[in-house]
């Protein structure tokens, strides 16, 4: 896996994806597990089949988006027919890693373990394809907020969809730089737009248009982050937390009902909210007077400008359009823009919500 993250013939290509971010994501999805409690929920097996999908989630990433891949036709969009291109890639990658000799770690488990694993790693990896993250927030929106769901019904929910819980911690762990201190997120977001700026390069000598942010003339990256946290961030991290909540009560009452000592209900303790609010003031504070940002962040929540006006164009869309060549929004994990933010100073809005 390492040699997939490293190698010459991938590196050379990307700037953001390599081995020092497969071990953030780690290093992220860890201790999103252990310091929420959420570990004490899973089995053994599901907790290395998370850690593991961390691992691999971008191994032999190609620097470029999966659109950038259907619209240059290249050989993995053939091979994967134009479906979550880049994430295919990186499971297929690994699993022939696992193949070679003294190279699988796991071939003590037994084939039902294994074959469980697998199940969880594939999932989890493909749950990392930001064309799926709406989809994704709705779904556990839904089984946490229904105004007619009842305690036993999200019970039973996380009981039957354990994969879908397991998939938005390693989602939220691959995103979560804004979430960092602001040297390790500038440092992250530096490389990522430098990776969206060699895709736009390419475009450019291709002659095919530029992706939203892979300018370099006309990017603004201020702007971007500041949308990028949130509508894409924010919402997320706050849902998560929800989530650890949710089982957390599960848990206790799970307990309680067996004859055990549940713990005392408390709601999970949110590191992220307080650097999420400070990166966001940072980016705001870099944008141009001329140039509008709706929403700032206070205490890990979207609140209001005094200045600033909400109206119908402000309001993100929940459900994202399909992509194409034309409208597509980078993929990589940190610099998603809302689609009703001005983030090109010479090109409108894009339409594609990702």
């Amino acid at each position: 896996v390492e040699e997939g993250l490293k190698s010459k013939q991938w590196y050379q290509r990307r700037v953001r994806v390599n081995a020092e971010y497969g071990a953030d994501v780690l290093i992220t999805t860890h201790n999103l597990i252990t310091l929420t409690g959420f570990a004490s929920w899973l089995t053994d097996i599901e907790i290395l089949s998370l850690l593991f999908s961390a691992i691999i989630h971008d191994v032999e990433h190609t620097g470029t988006t999966n659109n950038f891949h259907i619209c240059t036709g290249s050989p993995l969009t053939i091979m994967y027919n134009d479906r979550s291109v880049l994430e295919n890639h990186h499971i297929s990658t690994a699993y022939r890693y696992l193949e070679q000799a003294d190279c699988n770690p796991f071939d003590k488990l037994s084939k039902d373990d294994f074959r469980e694993m697998r199940g969880i790693v594939v999932e989890a990896v493909l749950g990392t394809d930001m064309s799926a993250h709406f989809t994704q927030i709705k779904n556990m929106q839904n089984a946490l907020f229904s105004p007619s769901s009842t305690q036993k019904d999200i019970a039973a929910f996380f009981s039957v969809n354990r994969n879908t819980a397991m998939t938005l911690v390693l989602h939220c762990a691959d995103i979560s730089h804004p979430t960092k201190p602001w040297e390790l997120h500038k440092t992250w977001t530096d490389n990522l737009m430098e990776e969206f700026f060699k895709q736009g390069d390419k475009e450019t000598a291709l002659g095919i248009p530029n992706s939203p942010l892979c300018n370099r003339q006309e990017t603004l990256i201020p702007e971007s982050q500041v949308g990028f946290i949130d509508f894409i961030i924010l919402p997320s991290m706050n849902l998560l937390g929800d989530m650890f909540d949710a089982l957390l009560q599960v848990q206790n009452e799970e307990a309680a009902s067996g004859g055990g000592n549940p713990g005392e209900f408390r709601k999970v303790t949110r590191p992220w909210d307080k650097p999420l609010s400070e990166n966001r003031k940072r980016w705001k504070a870099l944008v141009k007077p001329s140039e509008d940002v709706v929403a700032p962040v206070e205490n890990g929540l979207i609140m209001e400008e005094e200045d600033e006006k909400e109206s119908d164009s402000n309001t993100p869309s929940s459900n994202p359009t399909q992509q194409n060549c034309k409208t597509e929004q980078p993929e990589l994990n940190g610099s998603v823009p809302p689609p009703q933010a001005a983030l090109l100073r010479k090109q409108p809005p894009p339409q594609a919500a990702l």
